[in-house]
């Protein structure tokens, strides 16, 4: 299955490195704030990552490919820091969950890119 993810962004992501993380459980809370441990997405849900493409400043579109059906959570982070990593003063959304059936085409648009953590 593919599954095509276009991002909104705002003015504070524009030009920022954006993060697309493919999991098996949710690494945000419903309203979009990392399920953190010290400020950081916990590492046992990042234990939980199939799949974690990053897109340039200038991009606002990727697609999945070769997905396997099932159940996932989509999580977009703006790397505002620029440090690399998922934390404080980075940019997420509320958690997306997404259902991959078997051989098919889907879309996401994430357009509430805007929780500070």
């Amino acid at each position: 299955s593919q599954l095509a993810v276009s991002v909104k962004r705002t003015p504070a992501t524009r030009g920022k490195k954006l993060f697309l993380f493919l999991s098996q459980k949710a690494l945000t809370e419903k309203d979009g704030r990392f399920l953190a441990e010290h400020g950081y997405v916990r590492a046992d849900l990042l234990d939980t990552l199939l799949s974690f493409p990053e897109l340039a400043g200038s991009q606002d579109a990727f697609t999945f490919t070769y997905l396997h059906p099932g159940i996932y959570y989509l999580t977009v982070v703006a790397d505002l820091d620029g440090d690399g990593l998922p934390g404080p003063g980075d940019i997420s959304h509320p958690r997306t969950k997404v259902v991959v059936k078997p051989k098919s085409k889907q879309a996401v648009h994430v357009d509430e890119l805007n929780v500070l953590n």
